[in-house]
């Protein structure tokens, strides 16, 4: 069995079955029979593991990201037995649209999506995560922990840590935009960007960052946040959007309508994620129906805008520009002008 059978097997499974189900697989890579102990004690670590209420309200999403971390556990296996460090990875990166770089010790390598294992890439401590114009990638870090990243962003795995308890301890460096889904955690998860520190316990939350100014928008859970400059702290709560300048101050109010197509925009399903990455719309696919447009990008959306006009179609932004691809072609605007947008079923 390949790799990405065994996510698909796993998908519409019950979580609690798939310790069993992947002792009992047979793997074709011969070197997988010895490896899969890492699979079983991330799957059962309590860090990834959700209560059965919670299970329930999963969307099929979060049941491919978890599918995804079986893909962790053994693209883990498969580094360490092929000489890589003694330390795991505290997870890899397992998808890259356009273009992106990986920089460790000094050694730096560019990654497009042909050149990814089919596990993915483990991502260590003091490893350095490029995307470049137009770019994106996927991250799956140890517990249960997805995380994308635009275009022109950074990440820097500053620290990885299991402690003597179980729990873990991961901090990351953040320049451009990121996008981080879990359930609850044991242990902790921060972002670090030049003007804030984003502290995490099990949420969903975007956050983007420039050397002048931090935006985190909380769409589950909650967040605590810290200015580096002025010490200011705010616990940013579901619905909530702050913002953090480079002088310490801390705003907080209400979500906006961008910040929802931002969501949706790092939410895409992973196999249309993988083919159209979080950059502009494909301008010269012709759609010529509502259902050709959800089929094709997984979603779609009703776009209501401040002077009045609504548009049926899938939104993306580039930049300040918002575009939303219709049964009319891609409409360009700037995506401040945007009221609301609703997801139709």
């Amino acid at each position: 069995m390949k790799l990405d059978e065994l996510s698909r097997l796993l998908i519409d499974r019950d979580p609690d079955d798939w310790p069993a189900s992947l002792a009992g697989l047979k793997m074709d890579d011969p070197g997988l029979a010895g490896r899969d102990a890492e699979a079983r004690a991330l799957l059962a670590h309590p860090a990834g593991a959700a209560s059965r209420q919670e299970k329930k309200s999963m969307n099929k999403s979060i049941l491919l990201s978890l599918a995804a971390l079986v893909l962790v556990a053994v693209g883990v296996g498969i580094y360490l037995s092929r000489g890589g460090q003694s330390d795991v990875p505290a997870g890899v990166i397992q998808i890259v649209f356009g273009r992106a770089s990986l920089a460790l010790q000094q050694e730096s390598r560019e990654l497009t999506a042909s050149q990814l294992p089919p596990a993915g890439l483990p991502f260590a401590e003091g490893s350095i995560l490029k995307t470049g114009p137009a770019s994106a990638a996927q991250l799956i870090f140890r517990g249960g922990i997805v995380s994308r990243i635009g275009e022109n962003t950074q990440v820097t795995l500053t620290r990885s840590l299991v402690q003597e308890a179980g729990s873990e301890l991961t901090e990351i460096g953040l320049e451009g935009q990121f996008s981080y889904r879990s359930g609850p955690l044991k242990g902790s998860f921060a972002v670090r960007t030049p003007t804030a520190v984003a502290s995490v316990r099990g949420t969903e939350f975007n956050l983007s960052s420039s050397p002048a100014l931090t935006i985190l928008v909380v769409h589950d859970g909650q967040v605590d946040l810290e200015a580096v400059a002025s010490a200011n702290k705010a616990r940013v709560m579901a619905g909530q959007r702050a913002t953090v300048d480079a002088a310490g101050n801390i705003l907080v109010g209400p979500v906006q309508a961008v910040d929802t197509i931002e969501r949706a925009q790092f939410q895409r399903d992973d196999d249309v994620f993988r083919k159209y990455g979080t950059g502009p719309l494909n301008t010269e696919l012709e759609l010529d129906s509502e259902e050709a447009i959800k089929k094709h990008y997984g979603r779609l959306y009703t776009v209501r805008l401040l002077d009045g006009r609504e548009y049926t179609g899938y939104p993306s932004f580039h930049g300040a520009v918002l575009q939303i691809h219709t049964t009319y072609g891609v409409i360009e605007m700037d995506r401040t002008a945007v009221l609301s947008l609703d997801e139709l079923k």
